[in-house]
């Protein structure tokens, strides 16, 4: 009987890590959000007044945080994926119950429940949306520039 509390206790741990790490990757989430838009309302408003060479090198910082955003959101995942819920699934295995592998085939049945993994593709869609944005204000703004200074 220890061996199975000490298995739970371990099961809790993990369990407990990989929420923490989950708010982290929500927070990290956040932060890109924030930063990507700043730099796309400052970008937009060199466009708009006389300030387009500024604008260059804001959209290139800009379009650096999304592919940045693109990555970590990669990472996040796959550690997720591969560092906790493997090793949970392992972990129940030895556990007289299956939280996390019921829960993942309730969520295969339940079609309404499909809609909540779609989450992490459209973070992924909205950083390259981001990027593809920032990459035309570039475009745009040395365009002009080199128009003017002709």
């Amino acid at each position: 009987m220890e061996k199975d509390a000490i298995l739970v206790e371990m099961y809790k741990a993990h369990l407990q890590s990989k929420d923490a790490f989950t708010d982290r990757m929500f927070g990290l989430n956040r932060y890109y959000l924030v930063i990507a838009l700043i730099l796309l309302v400052c970008g937009l408003f060199f466009i708009m007044s006389d300030g387009k060479v500024i604008a260059i090198p804001i959209a290139l910082v800009g379009t650096i945080v999304s592919l940045l955003w693109w990555f970590n959101q990669d990472a996040y995942n796959i550690q997720i994926k591969v560092k906790y819920a493997d090793v949970l699934e392992k972990m129940e295995e030895e556990l007289p119950f299956k939280p996390l592998q019921d829960e993942f085939k309730a969520m295969k049945e339940n079609t309404s429940v499909k809609k909540q993994f779609i989450f992490p593709e459209t973070l992924k869609f909205f950083s390259i949306s981001v990027f593809l944005i920032f990459i035309a204000m570039f475009c745009f703004s040395f365009i002009i520039v080199m128009m003017l200074y002709r």
